[in-house]
């Protein structure tokens, strides 16, 4: 899905106290920050329907959305504003933070063991095969995700690309996660909150093909 430049996202962005400018600073504080509550992170949150709908819904989790497009964060601050305004919020939620940052820099922004669940939704399956290694299943991202997650962290898998998909299921074998879970036709989760590709795939008539791991030790 292409998105237009917004000229003024990157100032927006930039004043925005949801957007966490130097997130790097908070790497073994999460926890603290949590304040007890666990902790989620979407790894690429796009325009932010999935992260802002999940807080909304579950305001015992903290929800953390990581992207490095500012037009993507602007655009998800806005959608959070009109969520709150429909809501008669007058404060942004305490449950839910953007990172404005890298995936690549997922090491230096968390701590081993500060993570409680991932989500990967509807990440660029970059299909030119020279590309693979920017895939967000390939393997060196998975072995960050199990130093990050804690002991029995679940890892959600979301796409609609059948060739990315199997491709990753490959991927995922060949590491420590044990897979819960795959659905080659995914029905929406119970919540009824889903991500705006997702809801654009849908519309579509595309199947949603999912899987669900959890950090574990293979017998």
């Amino acid at each position: 899905m292409r998105l237009r430049r917004i000229p003024e996202a990157k100032a927006a962005v930039t004043a925005s106290e949801l957007c966490l400018k130097e997130p790097l600073e908070m790497k073994g504080r999460w926890r603290e920050e949590a304040n007890g509550k666990p902790v989620y992170l979407e790894v690429g949150m796009g325009r932010g329907a999935f992260i802002i709908g999940n807080a909304l819904a579950e305001p015992d989790k903290l929800f953390l959305g990581l992207e490095i497009r500012e037009e993507m964060l602007y655009l998800a601050e806005r959608k959070l504003q009109r969520e709150m305004a429909v809501r008669g919020l007058f404060e942004y939620p305490d449950n839910v933070r953007f990172l404005w940052t890298n995936a690549k820099l997922l090491p230096e922004l968390f701590e081993a063991g500060e993570i409680d669940r991932i989500y990967l939704n509807f990440s660029d399956p970059w299909p030119k095969a020279k590309h693979d290694k920017r895939r967000l299943t390939f393997r060196t991202f998975l072995e960050q995700y199990m130093i990050l997650l804690r002991d029995g962290g679940e890892l959600f898998f979301r796409t609609d690309n059948e060739k990315f998909f199997d491709w990753s299921l490959e991927s995922f074998a060949e590491s420590p996660f044990i897979n819960l879970s795959v659905d080659r036709n995914a029905p929406i989760p119970e919540n009824g909150v889903i991500s705006e590709y997702e809801a654009r795939y849908r519309g579509m008539g595309n199947p949603i093909f999912t899987a669900v791991y959890k950090k574990g030790e293979k017998e």
